[in-house]
């Protein structure tokens, strides 16, 4: 009798975490990736390129807007500080890489450029 009870306890408990790990984990991922949504625009550039926009989805899914119209589809991966942009342009794959600053204000790559949330 005593052994029944231990097992229904020890059952009890690994439900309860499991639960617990299962919860923690779905809502942690959609609080610190969804500041990234929406639309942000080439603010500074210093090579003079004209202005385009990235358009994130929750779905890791982005479009890069140019000023001539042309939309552009690719994915997105959040790493860290680190944005990796990944387009398919004449059927190659165009990989970008933007470092995310502290307060998340701006997506700024190599040369300096950056984009602002709007």
């Amino acid at each position: 009798m005593i052994r029944m009870k231990s097992v229904y306890y020890a059952c009890i408990i690994v439900i309860a975490l499991l639960c617990i790990t299962i919860t923690a984990c779905s809502n942690d991922d959609n609080q610190t990736t969804s500041w990234i949504e929406g639309k942000w625009e080439l603010t500074f550039d210093p090579d003079g390129d004209k202005t385009d926009w990235l358009i994130f989805q929750n779905d890791n899914s982005i479009v890069l807007e140019t000023s001539d119209g042309r939309k552009i589809s690719g994915e997105y991966i959040i790493s860290q500080n680190d944005i990796f942009l990944t387009f398919k342009v004449n059927s190659k794959s165009v990989d970008l890489r933007l470092t995310v600053s502290d307060d998340k204000s701006k997506l700024m790559n190599n040369s300096g450029a950056y984009y602002t949330k709007l």
